[in-house]
């Protein structure tokens, strides 16, 4: 693979999408420029398909595919790719894991979430995640079966290092 630069003009004229990262690639300190916002939308008015490419989970993902000018956006190292169909208002959600694999995931991070409740004093439920623990929406079991990779889940706040590694080891 070369660098863009490097790609003779007729081999540019091919290419149809831009596959990107976004920490650190398109995003500065966490931020999203706004010259990296308008470059992507330059590249959607020019027919090109952009989709990134990132590790964060459900929510964020939504979120970028509904608000950026993208065609759609893969999330958590590639456990799902969303693209939000403005005209008829509709995210159009694929994952890699079956929907009985996202049930058995939900059901595996209830457990842990109450066993770590249970063996490791002061911890809580985030804010956040006490909504989704609720969840009902495909959409919403969706994020918490994503979510037991990103430690969003069970609040850690407050404790000493020996209770969250009490956490972890659970």
């Amino acid at each position: 693979m070369l660098p863009l630069d490097e790609l003779s003009p007729a081999a540019l004229s091919e290419v149809v999408a831009v596959f990107t990262d976004i920490d650190d690639t398109l995003t500065t300190e966490g931020q999203l420029p706004a010259g990296a916002y308008a470059a992507l939308e330059r590249l959607a008015q020019a027919g090109l398909e952009v989709v990134p490419i990132t590790g964060r989970p459900a929510g964020w993902c939504d979120m970028i595919a509904r608000f950026w000018p993208v065609a759609g956006v893969v999330g958590e190292n590639g456990a799902f790719y969303f693209s939000y169909d403005r005209a008829a208002r509709k995210m159009r959600q694929r994952f890699f894991a079956t929907d009985d694999e996202r049930r058995v995931n939900r059901a595996r991070l209830e457990r842990l979430r109450e066993r770590i409740l249970r063996e490791v004093p002061g911890t809580g439920i985030a804010s956040a995640a006490a909504g989704l623990a609720q969840a009902q929406s495909f959409e919403e079991q969706a994020i918490l079966a994503h979510a037991q990779r990103s430690q969003e889940h069970v609040a850690l706040q407050n404790l000493s290092r020996a209770r969250i590694d009490d956490a972890r080891a659970v």
